[in-house]
């Protein structure tokens, strides 16, 4: 479900390309539409009407969804000390990196 989410945000915002181009994209889907507590299969939740796969939740599972959502969540700067702070206070951070083929 983060993932699908976050390819909406992505697109939302002009930035679409094959899969998740940021990270903030799924922190963003996280803090706005929780997450589902019935993970999605290899290609998608079934449909239980029709059989068919849907690339979305459905109704009652996007209400689900919300009950399990991100509190708050802050931008750090590439500061040592505030990472450290962060760590402090949270107990985790989540960091992202570019990675390229050479």
């Amino acid at each position: 479900m983060l993932y699908r989410m976050a390819m909406f945000d992505d697109v939302a915002e002009g930035t679409a390309q094959d899969g998740i181009l940021r990270l903030r994209s799924g922190i963003r889907a996280f803090f706005h539409h929780g997450v589902c507590p019935d993970g999605e299969g290899k290609d998608g939740w079934a449909d239980d009407d029709a059989g068919a796969v849907r690339h979305w939740p459905s109704e009652d599972q996007a209400r689900a969804a919300q009950e399990i959502s991100l509190g708050a969540y802050s931008r750090l700067r590439p500061i040592l000390h505030h990472h450290r702070c962060a760590i402090r206070e949270a107990g985790s951070i989540l960091v992202s990196a570019r990675v390229h083929d050479g």
